[in-house]
């Protein structure tokens, strides 16, 4: 048995040891070959229990050269059972935020792109005790409806910061596409953006605004120029 093998065995078998025995003897080449199939072929294949365990164990075990395989849970994402209320998220979050804090918003970063509902989203920051300022900082990042959803929500909780709202709507601007610029305008209009100077996108009367707190498909009717569901 190669290498290789043992890897897969090892991690088949829940033998953490094992597997960082195993990847300690691999030459460069051999470990960035188990870095792909890792994130392409075994990660993809596991129960949601069973990959953040293995996850956990990798960063553990190499941080820098594993961070990135959390893009492997698009596979849980799309399937509707990735869930981030277990003990090894738990045992995840507790590491980074000891040892790598840094690390925990470059998690976020590769994680929202993959998902694709609300509970997934919101679970997320609060297995990982992401703060409102730092939620937003990374929602901003990504443009989709469902993040565009989750920072409107977000800034509703705290709409008492104008100053703060009106930078966000600013970079939202700056993106320039079709969507973006739907999403600015919703918030220039429902936070009363009076001093941001935004260009009129939609065509909305302001009772509607109020429907898309209602829930996500009043908001995304309206973000992509509908008329939400009165």
């Amino acid at each position: 048995m190669n290498t290789t093998d043992l890897v897969y065995n090892a991690i088949a078998n829940h033998d953490w040891e094992g597997m960082k025995l195993y990847m300690s003897r691999m030459n460069i080449l051999d470990f960035r070959r188990i870095q792909t199939q890792l994130r392409k072929k075994i990660l993809p294949s596991l129960t949601n229990d069973d990959f953040w365990n293995t996850y956990l164990h990798l960063i553990k075990y190499k941080k820098a050269a594993f961070l990135a395989c959390a893009t492997a849970a698009e596979r849980l994402a799309q399937d509707e059972i990735i869930d981030f209320n277990n003990e090894h998220i738990k045992q995840l979050s507790l590491y980074l935020h000891s040892q790598y804090p840094e690390a925990i918003v470059s998690l976020m970063n590769i994680l929202i792109p993959i998902l694709t509902q609300e509970r997934q989203i919101e679970s997320l920051f609060e297995a990982f005790n992401v703060d409102y300022r730092t939620r937003i900082a990374v929602l901003l990042k990504h443009n989709s409806p469902i993040v565009y959803y989750m920072l409107f929500k977000t800034l509703c909780h705290h709409h008492e910061s104008k100053e703060l709202i009106g930078k966000c709507c600013l970079f939202i601007i700056k993106k320039k596409d079709d969507m973006s610029l739907n999403m600015a305008y919703i918030m220039k209009e429902y936070f009363d953006l009076n001093d941001v100077k935004c260009p009129k996108s939609l065509n909305i009367e302001r009772y509607e605004l109020s429907y898309i707190e209602r829930n996500y498909d009043n908001f995304l009717n309206v973000l992509l120029g509908k008329r939400p569901k009165l």
